[in-house]
């Protein structure tokens, strides 16, 4: 097989993403805090989920957990990711959710793009212009649901 065929294969090869739903409540009080705070371009409702894990190109076997967690909020953390650093998070500690996601990497043999692994919810993927200092940490109640598993989209980031 030449290089280029198996290049063409592996981007043909579907990958795995696994993410946790947060409750109706907590996605309806985040769009509040955004729209209250002038948040440019918030993440819509149907988009809102916290990351478990994925793969780019590999399919593994995955039972889904059902959660009814609520996040400590003297846990929230306001941040900015991406490499332009205009994606807004709201990060949070997860012992439950830190435990799925290493199992899974270690249980499937996954890599990770980055250099750790924060549970968060993406609050803006636009958030330009934006002062971290001038905003307050959201005061909303956060509960992580039931995770849930999709076909890794390559064209997505």
């Amino acid at each position: 097989m030449m290089i280029s065929e198996l290049l063409e294969e592996r981007a043909e090869k579907p990958g795995m993403f696994v993410g946790a739903h947060i409750s109706e409540d907590s996605i309806k009080s985040l769009q509040d805090w955004t729209h209250r705070h002038g948040i440019d371009k918030p993440t819509p409702a149907d988009d809102m989920h916290v990351t478990v894990l994925y793969s780019k190109d590999k399919q593994f076997d995955w039972e889904s957990a059902e959660h009814n967690v609520e996040i400590d909020p003297s846990t929230y953390k306001l941040e900015l990711f991406g490499e332009e650093n205009n994606v807004l998070v709201l990060s949070f500690e997860c012992p439950e959710l830190n435990k799925r996601h290493e199992h899974g990497m270690d249980a499937h043999d996954l890599s990770w793009d980055f250099d750790g692994y924060t549970p968060h919810v993406t609050l803006s993927y636009e958030a330009c212009d934006l002062s971290l200092t001038e905003l307050p940490t959201p005061d909303v109640k956060l509960v992580v649901t039931n995770e849930y598993t999709e076909t890794f989209d390559k064209d997505w980031a």
